[in-house]
């Protein structure tokens, strides 16, 4: 999915959350689950330590490290995945539970290109698997609210990805961040529909 470009979907010292439910397929390393190029990205499989890593550009450490890879959720079941920002600390949820957190400093930088769901910008990391109801927050997200998978009305980006055909992905925000569908196909998600990637050459662009 490639979304395009809004100022709100930048990483916030205010505050700032990414959410996904995922259902992967084994992959190697350096695939995306959702890139803004020279903003942030969260990435499946990183190539030095085969983990989940979740990068803010701009920031020391720039990035944190989960416990585990993608591959380790392989199971045939769908696996909920938060990623927040509070303006001092990066923290990655696994299914509801805090997997991994790191004191950071700086500001997070930004940039104006694209949103993609499911690939980076060079369209050279490809998620292969299915991802479903990605949301996109303008605060952090406390663990109690990670758990209860809410704050209704104040995403900045929601894609239900609920379609099930053509090659739109419209964000149920109200910010309009509507992204279109590049080769994923779609299947039965979590809830609904979802998106299955191929890992070759699927993304959206937001």
């Amino acid at each position: 999915v490639q979304a395009g470009h809004n100022p709100v979907l930048k990483p916030s010292t205010s505050g700032w959350t990414v959410e996904m439910w995922v259902k992967p397929e084994t992959q190697s390393w350096n695939k995306f689950l959702i890139d803004k190029n020279n903003s942030f990205y969260i990435v499946g499989e990183n190539a030095m330590t085969y983990k989940i890593r979740f990068n803010i550009n701009g920031l020391t450490p720039g990035y944190v490290d989960a416990t585990k890879s993608i591959n380790n959720l392989v199971d045939g079941a769908y696996h909920h995945l938060a990623f927040v920002y509070d303006g001092s600390v990066s923290k990655i949820y696994i299914d509801w539970a805090l997997d991994a957190s790191a004191s950071q400093t700086g500001m997070p930088g930004g940039s104006n290109y694209p949103l993609y769901i499911g690939s980076n910008y060079y369209l050279s990391g490809p998620y292969k698997g299915i991802m479903d109801e990605v949301r996109l927050h303008n605060t952090a997200l406390t663990v109690t609210q990670v758990n209860n998978d809410y704050l209704e009305g104040r995403f900045v980006g929601l894609w239900h990805l609920n379609e099930g055909a053509g090659n739109s992905a419209l964000d149920s925000s109200g910010q309009n961040n509507n992204g279109t569908v590049s080769g994923a196909a779609w299947t039965t998600g979590k809830f609904g529909y979802g998106l299955n990637f191929d890992g070759v050459d699927d993304y959206v662009q937001v």
